[in-house]
């Protein structure tokens, strides 16, 4: 169990962990299909995205959430918001991983027809969802209890 000071790097961790494993699977089967490398596709591709989301999850929320305090619906706010600045990120970390570099010819129209709509839409769900479930799974089995004497 972990204290309190720790919440912040538990919620980063965890939800980078879940996110990246639900998006690295969408956007491999994207890239490949249900191949018989999906598999190894998908756990390099989730290894890239992990690394590049916590980075990105230990600032960009709270730059997200001080912009849009005291706006109406700021859960859908930040989900939009968070999933822009992810998927365009994120997918074209993977898209030039998955392609062997920016470089290829074909990078630029299989990022953006292909690889970034459907990260957007499903990053925006999950991030809709995901943020509130994490917070409780770190605070209710991570976190230790402080016991009032």
């Amino acid at each position: 169990m972990f204290n309190q000071r720790n919440f912040h790097t538990l919620f980063v961790v965890t939800m980078s962990l879940i996110f990246t494993f639900i998006m690295s699977a969408i956007l491999t089967f994207v890239f490949v299909g249900f191949s018989e490398h999906y598999f190894i596709e998908w756990m390099q591709d989730w290894a890239v995205a992990f690394v590049i989301a916590v980075v990105l999850n230990s600032f960009i929320p709270e730059m997200i959430q001080a912009r849009i305090k005291g706006m109406s619906h700021p859960v859908i706010r930040y989900a939009a918001i968070a999933a822009l600045i992810n998927t365009i990120i994120l997918s074209f970390a993977l898209v030039s991983f998955a392609l062997r570099g920016w470089s290829n010819p074909q990078f630029l129209e299989f990022w953006l027809l292909h690889a970034w709509p459907v990260a957007m839409v499903s990053a925006f769900l999950i991030n809709l969802v995901l943020p509130k479930l994490v917070g409780r799974f770190v605070s209710e089995h991570l976190i230790k209890k402080e016991v009032v004497a």
